[in-house]
C-alpha cells in the first residue's frame, strides 16, 4: 500500500489510503495535465487589471512532470524566472492528484485544478481555483 503524500490532506486512514491507491492515476484521469509535460520557456508578463497596462514582465522556463510509478504520480512543476537584474527566483509547486483534481498546498498557493468539460466545439481546458 503506498504511504499517503506528504503534502496531501491531514488526517488520512488506511481507508482513505485504499480508496486514494485505487483511483486512476494523474495521466488517466487528466490526459490534458498530462500532455502538458515538458519544458516551457516564454514570459510572465504583468498587466493592470483596470488599464491594460503592461506593468512587469521577465522570462520563464518552467519544468512539468509527473514523479512516481505509473497510476501513482504526483505532479511537480519548477518555475524559473529570470529577472531583469540578473536574479533567478526558482519556485516549487508541488501537487498531488485526488477525486479528479490535482491539489497544491504550500507557501505559494492553495488550491486546485481540474479539466473542465469539453464544450459544443470539443475544447477543454484546466480550471484553477486557489489563492496566494
Amino acid at each position: 500500500m503506498a504511504a499517503p503524500i506528504k503534502n496531501g490532506p491531514a488526517g488520512w486512514g488506511e481507508s482513505d489510503m485504499a480508496d486514494r491507491v485505487s483511483q486512476p492515476g494523474i495521466r488517466e484521469a487528466m490526459p490534458l495535465l498530462a500532455s502538458n509535460e515538458g519544458v516551457w520557456e516564454g514570459w510572465y508578463r504583468y498587466y493592470d487589471a483596470k488599464t491594460g497596462e503592461l506593468t512587469d514582465q521577465h522570462r520563464s522556463r518552467l519544468f512539468c512532470r509527473m514523479i512516481g510509478e505509473p497510476g501513482h504520480e504526483e505532479y511537480r512543476q519548477t518555475n524559473h524566472y529570470y529577472l531583469d537584474d540578473g536574479r533567478i527566483d526558482v519556485r516549487e509547486f508541488p501537487a498531488w492528484y485526488e477525486n479528479g483534481r490535482i491539489w497544491w498546498d504550500n507557501d505559494l498557493i492553495k488550491g486546485w485544478a481540474a479539466t473542465m468539460q469539453p464544450d459544443d466545439f470539443d475544447r477543454a481546458n484546466r480550471r484553477i481555483i486557489g489563492q496566494r
